[in-house]
């Protein structure tokens, strides 16, 4: 553009923005219709052709789905380096504008994670502290904590296999010469927030049988096996997992729950929406867990 703002070339790309023919050299830019979303620009050309300084503003095309260009508008130098007129330049940065509003929603979703983390955290501190001696109750939970996100990290917070939550949260307690931990079902993928809440409960399973149940001796066993069932409207399936132990010490239901079992059924019926069941059986300790998982979004 010159002086006066009228335009003296342009590039065939720039038709997709501005009503413009080849004829339209040497009419004023205001005669165009734009299709940017961008009244200033006029005013924008005018304050660089009166200062020199460069102006940049990133602006939406009035379409569909509203593409985004980068607006860089130059001054034009003559050989006496007098501002002689003005180059537009319009880059699509569409792409470059859709990757930072995803980046903005993961760092808000990361930021509720953490917030929902920094919770739970002061919550198990809270009342383990409260109920013991000594700080190894609260480690140990905060330990599986940890390895529940660390399993949801590998996963970029998606869904994630059930036996992967299963086999993260008893990694402890297995080894390769002994069959103390069976594990069976069929595939199941968790979303994150229930993973992270199987996560809790295995763990404090684990660490009850280790304490008073089967894996408290050399010849108990656990077994975990879970199977779904799906509704008559084909939106939610139950999942229903059972833990089963057998040859350890014989265990009585207790007058009082503890923090380990309190934390389960809060998991359970808060955080999972579903229902438990335990048996403290002659043979050992029993829990049935029936959740409901939505199977597809509405």
């Amino acid at each position: 553009l010159d002086r006066d703002l009228v335009i003296r070339s342009f590039t065939p790309a720039v038709t997709n923005l501005f009503n413009i023919i080849a004829t339209d050299r040497g009419r004023p830019l205001g005669d165009l219709a734009i299709k940017l979303d961008y009244p200033e620009l006029q005013d924008d050309i005018k304050s660089v052709m009166r200062t020199g300084t460069l102006i940049e503003r990133r602006v939406n095309q009035n379409v569909a789905g509203r593409p985004h260009f980068l607006c860089r508008l130059t001054a034009y130098r003559n050989t006496e380096e007098k501002v002689d007129g003005v180059v537009a330049t319009f880059v699509d940065v569409t792409n470059l504008a859709r990757s930072e509003e995803r980046q903005r929603t993961l760092v808000a979703e990361l930021n509720h994670r953490v917030k929902n983390i920094l919770t739970v955290v002061l919550a198990l501190a809270k009342q383990t502290l409260a109920r013991t001696q000594g700080s190894e109750a609260f480690l140990t939970r905060l330990y599986a904590l940890a390895r529940s996100h660390e399993l949801l990290a590998r996963e970029s917070y998606g869904a994630v296999s059930l036996e992967q939550v299963v086999r993260q949260a008893l990694a402890p307690y297995f080894s390769e010469d002994s069959q103390r931990l069976i594990l069976s079902g069929p595939p199941i993928t968790l979303p994150p927030k229930a993973a992270m809440s199987f996560g809790m409960i295995l763990d404090e399973l684990a660490t009850n049988a280790v304490k008073y149940g089967a894996l408290s001796n050399g010849s108990g066993r656990v077994s975990i096996d879970w199977s779904s069932t799906e509704t008559p409207d084909d939106q939610t399936s139950t999942l229903t997992l059972r833990w089963r132990e057998d040859g350890g010490p014989r265990v009585a239901d207790p007058k009082q729950r503890g923090f380990g079992l309190t934390l389960v059924d809060r998991e359970v019926s808060y955080g999972l929406s579903g229902r438990a069941a335990y048996d403290f059986g002659e043979t050992g300790f029993s829990g049935t867990f029936e959740i409901p998982l939505k199977q597809r979004p509405e």
